[in-house]
């Protein structure tokens, strides 16, 4: 980057010089001078491209608009300068140090060492490879230019100023400029950083220079200076830092040079081009003819083919360009494309006949042969709709009768031309079906076969004919009726055919009938009448196809599908009606019968009693008896100890001291014979005695020692059980035998004198009943 300030700062200064000063070529420059050719006029799309480095390569280039390519391209008129500079040989010797400690004189003292290396006092130097070598305390860096030079000035700065580090006598050319160049480095890390004056025979050249206070960070020094009149110069570099601490530095590359300079001026003139317009692209019919004109009268037409006016008239499709040159030599092109377009022709009339189911035709394989292709189809009646496209696709569906079409060739720049076509399309007939009828050969029936053979609307009057293997004898060709009365069973085939005009074909709508015959339905039953709960056997005697299905329905909500016959028991007394009903196997033809009230069913009695007693004793086991039935007209009684009553509220005695279980029976009987049967269990037992004593007195007398019930009769033994309980609910005495009492001790010790409570439990001998008795004994003494 500074070596780039350099150059701008020199071109600064040289173009300042040389706008007073003339240009002198000097022996140390030996490149020879720009040369940018001679004055020029272009024409005005034209560029110019300058080239100020063909005679020989400069260092550096300053065109008058501060561009420093050696190229440059010219668009514009105008004048055009260059300044090339070139840097000529190095005139100080050994300026590198790659020589060692020669060429030039200086007031320090070559280090001979010390504590810190060669140069550890102020005020001596060294040639060395790195800061580092020189003195250790230094920092460790390469030479500037490491490639290939590797020698450097290492400087311990003298605390005096204006000490003469370096000086070198050169041989200069008179009156040349020249570029004075150094790199300077500090050789540590250092804020006392040199001071250095750079001098030409005593004279100061630019400003005191100072490093970075950074080790090892190379900077350049330079300087342009014009010889004058002097053929000899002694440069020097002085160190004017007074520091002794610090103030050390590094040296290299020390160049001076002469400062080569050449110039040269062109000016570019322009010409004006002519304007040449054909205007846009022609196109004409074939027959016309077309003037083209290039204007710009007065200068020089060349056209395509060869002809040179200004116009040309043309009457061939073809691309024609025309080139106009004026006095300047400068010229325009332009071209333009003729087109002469062939008169075009829609070909002779024609016509057609179709069926619409020839589908969907291409017209324009109907033209004529002097026809042009890729024209344009028309529904010339506005009849026809989507059914035709623009490119001659017709779709003859749903377009019957005579239509027309026009077939359209368009010209671009020639007059259309147009043919007609026409056309007739015919109704093709088209048969539905076949159609299956399933019918039953119903007596009396007859079945129009039109509604089922429907078809397209014909153009023919259709007509009927009968192809059965077997015909009906029944049908009517002229009406389409068909008599099913008592047909056979079997399959008739009837054809309507459909007529048509040609190219059309005839069609035919097959109608085929399976006839099925009716069943005979017939049945009967076992019994028509009998009590509730009536079972009935019913008996199918009908005439039936075996796939048909029998479907037997009784008033009672029961339906069921035996074909042979079903048996039934009717719950409910009333009379039902009984329909069966036969279904063909095809589930087409039913027939049924219903027999009205064919079953009664007679209702039942209901036997009901009551008695006053349930349960008697044997000493006197007498009850009376309440006949409660409904629909009763007879009862008969059974009282279970072989005696019997046919009284309505009988009262009976059972055997006296006989104990036991009687079951007694009551059979009602309806007028209609119907019976009903109820029964009731009288029991005879032993009358239960229970006796408890309220006090009892345990003194070991004659009398009363023991508390102990009394229970004569109607017992469970194995059941009893008695407990003894003081005042404060203690158990104090138990047994489960009748025989043994309480005696009044516990605990084998006499019981206090006092109120005590008893519970007794056991069963009823007969019943089983659990039976609970409490009570109270007063304890005396």
């Amino acid at each position: 980057m500074e070596s780039r300030k350099f150059i701008y700062f020199v071109f600064y200064l040289l173009s300042s010089f040389l706008l007073f000063t003339p240009i002198e070529t000097v022996a140390q420059c030996t490149i020879p001078p720009i040369n940018l050719g001679p004055d020029t006029t272009l024409c005005s799309t034209q560029t110019l491209s300058l080239n100020a480095g063909a005679a020989g390569a400069y260092t550096s280039y300053l065109w008058n608009n501060n561009s420093t390519n050696p190229l440059r391209t010219i668009s514009t008129p105008g004048t055009y300068s260059v300044i090339g500079t070139f840097l000529g040989p190095n005139t100080v010797v050994n300026g590198d140090f790659e020589s060692g400690n020669t060429g030039f004189t200086t007031n320090y003292i070559l280090g001979t060492g010390g504590s810190w290396g060669l140069v550890s006092n102020a005020g001596t130097y060294a040639i060395a490879t790195s800061p580092n070598l020189a003195h250790s305390n230094f920092s460790s860096c390469n030479d500037h230019t490491p490639t290939p030079g590797v020698n450097m000035m290492v400087v311990n700065g003298a605390s005096t100023a204006n000490t003469t580090v370096w000086c070198q006598t050169v041989t200069v050319q008179p009156n040349t400029n020249y570029q004075l160049s150094t790199w300077v480095s500090n050789a540590l890390n250092d804020i006392n950083a040199a001071q250095l004056q750079f001098s030409i025979n005593g004279n100061p050249t630019g400003p005191v220079f100072t490093t970075s206070t950074s080790g090892c960070v190379w900077q350049q020094f330079f300087q342009i200076w014009n010889s004058g009149a002097n053929s000899t110069i002694d440069i020097c570099i002085l160190n004017q830092n007074t520091g002794g601490s610090g103030n050390d530095f590094l040296l290299d590359d020390i160049a001076f040079r002469p400062v080569c300079v050449s110039n040269d001026t062109i000016v570019v003139t322009y010409s004006t081009n002519p304007v040449v317009n054909l205007g846009p692209d022609q196109f004409e019919c074939v027959g016309a003819t077309v003037v083209l004109d290039a204007q710009n009268p007065g200068l020089t037409y060349s056209w395509t083919g060869g002809s040179t006016g200004q116009t040309l008239a043309v009457d061939t499709t073809g691309n024609y360009q025309v080139t106009v040159t004026n006095a300047n030599f400068c010229s325009s092109s332009d071209q333009i494309n003729v087109t002469f377009e062939t008169q075009k022709s829609a070909g002779n009339d024609s016509l057609a006949t179709w069926c619409e189911t020839n589908g969907i035709q291409d017209l324009n394989a109907y033209l004529s042969a002097n026809a042009n292709a890729g024209g344009t189809w028309w529904d010339n009646g506005s009849a026809l709709g989507g059914n035709l496209s623009a490119s001659g696709q017709l779709t003859l569906a749903g377009i019957l009768g005579n239509q027309e079409a026009m077939y359209v060739v368009y010209g671009t720049y020639c007059p259309n031309d147009t043919s007609l076509f026409d056309f007739t399309v015919h109704k093709q007939p088209i048969h539905v079906g076949p159609t299956t009828l399933n019918w039953c050969n119903t007596v009396g029936v007859t079945e129009l076969l039109l509604p089922y053979a429907t078809a397209s609307v014909v153009d023919l009057p259709p007509f009927w004919i009968e192809n059965s293997v077997v015909p009906s004898n029944q049908f009517n060709t002229a009406f389409s009726a068909l008599d099913l009365s008592n047909l056979n069973a079997g399959t008739y085939e009837f054809d309507y055919v459909l007529s048509a005009q040609s190219p059309c074909v005839n069609d035919t709508t097959k109608v085929f009938v399976e006839i099925t015959e009716n069943p005979i339905v017939q049945f009967s039953s076992d019994l028509i009448k009998g009590c509730v709960p009536l079972e009935v056997n019913f008996i199918n005697q009908s005439t039936f196809e075996p796939s048909s299905t029998v479907i037997w329905t009784l008033e009672d909500g029961t339906i069921e599908t035996n074909s042979v016959g079903i048996n039934h028991i009717f719950e409910s007394p009333t009379c039902f009606d009984v329909t069966l009903g036969i279904l063909t196997g095809n589930s087409l033809c039913y027939t049924e019968l219903t027999i009205p009230d064919m079953i009664c069913v007679d209702p039942l009695p209901v036997a009901e009693f009551t008695s006053d007693l349930s349960t008697a004793y044997s000493d006197d086991p007498t009850v009376n008896f309440t006949n409660i039935s409904t629909n009763n007209a007879y009862n008969y009684w059974s009282f279970g100890d072989s005696t019997y009553s046919y009284e309505i509220n009988p009262e009976h005695q059972f055997p006296i001291g006989e104990v036991g279980n009687y079951q007694v029976i009551l059979l009602v009987t309806s007028s209609e014979g119907c019976q009903d049967t109820t029964s009731k269990i009288i029991r005879v037992q032993d009358q239960l005695l229970l006796y408890v004593p309220n006090s009892f007195t345990p003194d070991n007398d004659e009398f009363n020692n023991v508390f102990q019930p009394i229970i004569t009769a109607g017992i469970d033994p194995g059941s009893f059980k008695m407990s003894i309980y003081d005042r404060w609910g203690h158990l104090i005495f138990e047994t489960n035998d009748l025989s043994i009492g309480w005696d009044g001790t516990f605990n084998q010790h006499p019981a206090q004198a006092g109120i005590y409570s008893w519970r007794i439990d056991f069963k009823d001998e007969k019943t089983d009943e659990r039976k609970l008795v409490n009570g109270h004994v007063n304890l005396m003494r």
